[in-house]
């Protein structure tokens, strides 16, 4: 069993793998630029506590058989996993999949790898890319000064394989463990196996082979593909049941009980770091992605939407409730609440806000004035979006009589309907009568 391994990025979602692995017995270094992060770590200190059993795993091994460090030297490294942040960017009008950190990391694994070490990249990234990441690593190993991987060998100096994460913030550590089985795709027989094996022993739900690394990274973008597609169509039915006067919410529910039915919940938009990217990841290296397209338009579109349904004027003094992309997690990326605050203040609104996990400074910083919960005195409208706890149990009736005109527009489906109008108030929600 390969037992010693290195996890370059040691963030949200490379600790808590860190953490599974020592938890079963591995030898594991960290690798992450952020030297502030790795002092923290290695003090076993709590750096993710919106990631509950992360801590304690932390405490438990953090200086024994789980280490951080900035320095990228894997010689003794028998695994190596890549796991930072693989995005996009806008180029002349286009949005591509930017592989830059990916291949940066690759660059300094090839400086230093170890003849017969696995490189596995677990970073969500367009099929075909680990192929890229594998001919950087090559490049790096034929230019390296030490020449550690240069003897002539019908064998390949290393293993390459692409095992994605299927993690969510918020559960990184129970999905890690086996909510969902593990997905391998390797560049040989030899590899697969193996690698197969260290993740069974982290994965109660086993793994699932892949015949190859590219229908890996197949497997893990096309998971995101359905789920943005599936939302877009529910945004644009939830409409047509607006313009009709069905409620979507009962329909859909109603529709869903058929078992080959799987509407999804329409909502203000589209947030995080995966759902809104991944699409882009088979959009560049395709020009026949119509559904793909529509749907990124469609999703894209429904924070000005949801403003529509508000209507406000100039001047209108507006709440927005909920600035991360979802309840419970502090992520902003793609937050459908920043974009709706933007848009509101490009249209002349008066912008406040509140967010249960973000502090008044930090309201500030994103461009709002923070206001508790209860104080809605003189609004002209409040816009929720997201789904937090705190959100659930409002008195929302108490709420809206302080209103100067109680208009409410829920975007994510928390707001008691009756309890708005029963106070006075217009209720408006995405797909909602």
């Amino acid at each position: 069993m390969m037992e010693k391994i290195a996890i370059f990025g040691i963030g949200k979602m490379g600790l808590p793998l860190a953490c599974a692995f020592a938890e079963k017995g591995f030898d594991v270094t960290g690798i992450d630029v952020n030297t502030e992060l790795v002092k923290r770590v290695n003090a076993a200190q709590d750096v993710l506590p919106q990631e509950p059993g992360v801590h304690a795993l932390l405490k438990a091994h953090a200086g024994k058989n789980l280490r951080a460090t900035t320095a990228t030297d894997v010689s003794d490294r028998e695994v190596v996993i890549i796991l930072v942040p693989t995005l996009i960017h806008e180029n002349a009008g286009l949005v591509e999949p930017d592989l830059t950190a990916v291949l940066d990391v690759a660059k300094l694994i090839g400086k230093t790898l170890t003849p017969g070490t696995i490189v596995i990249t677990e970073c969500t990234m367009p099929p075909g890319a680990t192929e890229k990441i594998g001919q950087a690593i090559e490049k790096a190993i034929s230019t390296s000064p030490k020449k550690t991987n240069t003897k002539k060998s019908d064998a390949k100096p290393f293993g390459l394989a692409h095992c994605p994460e299927r993690t969510s913030s918020g559960t990184a550590l129970r999905d890690i463990r086996g909510q969902y089985p593990k997905i391998i795709g390797a560049s040989d027989a030899k590899t697969l196996e193996t690698v197969s094996r260290i993740y069974e022993k982290i994965n109660a739900k086993s793994v699932v082979r892949m015949p190859s690394v590219k229908a890996a990274e197949c497997v893990k973008v096309f998971e995101g593909v359905y789920r943005d597609v599936n939302i877009a169509l529910a945004n644009e039915l939830a409409k047509y049941c607006e313009s009709i006067g069905v409620d979507a919410v009962e329909t859909f529910a109603a529709a869903n009980t058929q078992p080959y039915c799987h509407l999804h919940s329409p909502s203000c938009g589209v947030g995080g770091h995966c759902i809104p990217y991944y699409p882009y990841f088979v959009m560049a290296g395709s020009t026949s992605t119509p559904v793909l397209r529509a749907a990124r338009a469609t999703n894209d579109a429904m924070p000005a939407y949801t403003i529509d349904r508000l209507a406000p004027k100039k001047g209108d003094r507006v709440a927005v409730f909920g600035l991360t992309f979802r309840g419970g997690v502090k992520e902003f990326r793609k937050s459908p609440g920043l974009e709706i605050l933007g848009i509101l203040k490009e249209r002349g609104a008066e912008v406040f806000a509140h967010d249960p996990l973000c502090s008044n400074d930090e309201i500030r910083a994103l461009g709002a004035t923070p206001i508790r919960l209860d104080q809605t005195d003189g609004l002209d409208g409040i816009i929720v979006c997201a789904n937090h706890a705190a959100f659930k149990t409002l008195d929302w009736a108490a709420m809206v009589k302080k209103m100067r005109h109680p208009n409410v527009v829920d975007g994510v489906h928390v707001v008691p309907a009756d309890a708005v109008r029963k106070a006075g108030g217009t209720y408006a929600g995405i797909g909602r009568l």
